[in-house]
């Protein structure tokens, strides 16, 4: 995940025509976004962090572990490498 900012203001819509949003932005760096929602309560754990590593995702999954300590958790992985560990 990117932490972007436009690089020029929006220009004001004239008439008849719609606003213009230039489409270069200055970056500030990028950020790790772990997440896990509960499909039945709406209910999200997230956790944004510098970096995406082995480590960063077993914190996470004892965060969510925290957050359900009874019964069972299903957990669906997406291909990212950090589910290997090191």
């Amino acid at each position: 995940m990117q932490a972007l900012e436009a690089r020029y203001p929006l220009q004001p819509a004239r008439r008849r025509d719609g606003g213009r949003k230039e489409f270069e932005h200055q970056c500030h760096g990028t950020r790790a976004l772990l997440g896990a929602f509960n499909v039945q309560t709406g209910k999200v754990v997230a956790r944004c962090g510098p970096t995406r590593t082995a480590a960063d995702l077993l914190a996470f999954m004892d965060e969510v572990a925290r957050h359900y300590p009874e019964g069972d958790v299903v957990v669906i992985w997406d291909n990212l490498n950090i589910h290997h560990g090191d």
